[in-house]
């Protein structure tokens, strides 16, 4: 990937959660449509506890979505401009997020999303759920009917295989092995469901999600080869967290 095409690509994280706080508290036919699914993963040798729904467009809901772009302002250091959001609401995060799209799609140029594990998770999970909420589903998020692959969904898992499909690898562990600093590991994703439910503080899934962002573009970065551009980044992460730490 070129440098200029990098201007022009959405680097997107989503959290979900359950739709529901536990079965109980869920409508019978929703329950017993679950414990059909949970059957299945157990006999798949999949995990079946009820707070795994939310990986599952039909039992989950997005909880919150960043969306980061790279933007050159004067200089040849570029800034990753991000916007993140949490709310109750998921038609309201939802009709946000198609908006954006929508926006960045409206300035002429192709745009591109990018995500970690996207086209296995975020893209259709996104898609799914903007059809269950009736929410306008952007073009760049439609691939139904589609035998090609749409060039414009940009994975850095899918990148990072090679080919080799049977490989699965997180974005902290990728981010280690390409040289990356870590994280702020506000929580992992296993804790979205805590601070969603029990905690109910929504701005720190929010700002998780941001976080991964932050790390996808880096790495990015790395995997198209624009290892200067990803040492940038990084630096300039490190001198905003040097503030934080010498205002706390």
């Amino acid at each position: 990937m070129k440098t200029h095409a990098l201007r022009r690509v959405l680097f997107l994280d989503i959290e979900t959660v359950p739709q529901y706080a536990n079965l109980e508290a869920s409508p019978p036919d929703f329950q017993a449509q679950w414990a059909h699914k949970a059957k299945w993963l157990d006999r798949l040798g999949q995990e079946s506890d009820f707070k795994r729904a939310g990986i599952y467009a039909e039992f989950g809901r997005v909880a919150a979505w960043a969306a980061g772009w790279l933007v050159w302002e004067g200089g040849q250091t570029p800034k990753l401009h991000v916007r993140r959001m949490a709310h109750a609401s998921e038609v309201h995060l939802l009709q946000e997020f198609s908006s954006l799209l929508e926006q960045f799609s409206s300035e002429g140029d192709a745009w591109s999303l990018a995500a970690h594990n996207g086209r296995e998770f975020d893209f259709p999970f996104l898609a799914r759920r903007m059809l269950a909420c009736r929410v306008l589903l952007p073009e760049l998020l439609d691939n139904r009917g589609r035998f090609a692959r749409n060039g414009r969904l940009l994975d850095s898992l899918e990148a990072w295989k090679f080919g080799d499909y049977k490989h699965s690898v997180g974005l902290e562990t990728l981010a280690r092995t390409l040289g990356l600093p870590a994280g702020k590991q506000l929580m992992t994703g296993a804790e979205v469901y805590h601070y969603w439910y029990e905690q109910r503080h929504l701005e720190a899934i929010a700002a998780y999600a941001e976080e991964d962002v932050l790390q996808l573009c880096r790495i990015m970065c790395v995997l198209g080869g624009h290892y200067r551009l990803a040492e940038q980044l990084c630096a300039a992460d490190a001198a905003v967290l040097a503030g934080e730490n010498n205002n706390g």
